[in-house]
């Protein structure tokens, strides 16, 4: 169960950090609010049943999926710099930590990735 304030999950409104689940094909099967806000929309709810190559970031779809992929080939989790466009020309980096799904036969069926925004820690320049 999801720690709840005042009924709101906070891994979907609270947190500063970007938390989604993809499926195998890297569809969004959840997102935080805190992605979706980034992107301008207004929740994860519009976020779910999305690819990477269906948001700002479709020019660095390719290299987002080859990451997924690794973790989703090897079912071992990951740490490492993302950077995307999250309008144009406001780039962004992450610092993303991901996770590979594994149902109860330990069968990988998606990545649970938790990304946080490290850009004034780095600077924003592409």
């Amino acid at each position: 169960m999801l720690l709840k304030i005042g009924g709101t999950s906070v891994l979907q409104k609270k947190l500063n950090v970007h938390i989604y689940w993809k499926d195998l094909e890297g569809t969004y099967q959840w997102s935080n609010d805190t992605q979706a806000i980034a992107l301008g929309l207004i929740s994860g709810k519009d976020i779910i049943g999305k690819s990477d190559f269906d948001l700002p970031w479709k020019n660095q779809a390719m290299q987002l999926r080859k990451n997924n992929q690794k973790i989703i080939s090897t079912g071992k989790e990951t740490s490492l710099e993302e950077q995307v466009e999250i309008s144009p020309g406001n780039f962004r980096f992450f610092l993303s930590e991901k996770f590979p799904i594994m149902d109860e036969n330990k069968k990988t069926i998606g990545i649970l990735g938790i990304s946080t925004d490290i850009t004034d820690k780095k600077g924003s320049s592409p």
